[in-house]
């Protein structure tokens, strides 16, 4: 089916261009959509499959730097804006800005992410963590299943999941309510969740393949969170997890360090 893409610019605008869509490309000058003549309306449409569900941006006299060119994307997303005639959108925590997406009449039911009044809740709680090897300090959030206090007292761990963009997968990826419905629904077991936040203004150079951050999680992380709750000593058991570069980074920690993460969702 096709998906059309409108926005209605001002008198000045030159040009306005499809961004961070899965349809688009990462090069926003080949996506430019086109100007009804004589009109303050520019639109364009994609073909994609009808079980689709993807987010996007439009972005009015974007500067047209490619994606794998951008050092600082602070600036790079200044005129990025979330689609007005469209209702369907989500907060994205690390980008601090509201992010549209599309969704085609298949696409499927999203049935774990809302929270359900008969099912049992875990708990989250956020914590600030020093690191003396990276010389900063970050917030990471736990959560633990409901009962936990008898889980913990019957096992000998629990399976851990754990996930980069900490906020983003507590916040806009409900990811606690998610292994709650799950749990209830007894897809899964029970588990810790570990969403670790980054630095400030240090995302990019954390989760970029970084050696350094690699050891942070293994030698500092990975024992502060033992401190606290009973995970599972085998690697078999545990997920290290991660969206864009955050896949990345987790694709990258499993490799290097298989005796913690036997299971990445990149």
């Amino acid at each position: 089916m096709l998906f059309t893409f409108v926005w209605r610019g001002e008198p000045s605008t030159h040009h306005v261009a499809l961004v961070n869509a899965a349809v688009a490309g990462d090069e926003p000058a080949k996506a430019l959509l086109d100007r009804v003549p004589g009109t303050n309306v520019w639109y364009r449409s994609y073909p994609a499959r009808a079980d689709a569900r993807f987010a996007y941006e439009l972005s009015p006299d974007d500067n047209l730097v490619p994606f794998d060119s951008v050092t600082d994307w602070g600036a790079r997303a200044a005129t990025f804006h979330s689609d007005p005639f469209n209702a369907h959108v989500y907060h994205a925590t690390i980008f601090g800005r509201d992010v549209s997406y599309a969704e085609g009449p298949r696409a499927p039911r999203e049935e774990w992410i809302h929270a359900r009044p008969a099912v049992p809740k875990g708990h989250v709680e956020q914590l600030a963590l020093d690191s003396k090897l990276l010389g900063d300090s970050r917030y990471v959030w736990l959560y633990t299943p409901p009962g936990y206090d008898t889980l913990a007292r019957r096992t000998n761990g629990l399976p851990m999941l754990l996930t980069f963009d900490g906020g983003e997968f507590v916040e806009s990826v409900p990811v606690p309510t998610i292994l709650d419905n799950l749990l209830a629904a007894k897809r899964i077991g029970p588990m810790i969740g570990v969403f670790v936040g980054s630095a400030e203004n240090k995302r990019d150079e954390e989760l970029a393949a970084n050696p350094r951050y690699a050891e942070f999680v293994a030698t500092e992380l990975v024992p502060w969170v033992r401190s606290r709750v009973r995970i599972a000593s085998s690697s078999h058991d545990n997920v290290i997890a991660g969206s864009s570069l955050g896949g990345l980074a987790a694709a990258f920690v499993a490799l290097v360090h298989p005796e913690l993460f036997g299971n990445v969702l990149s």
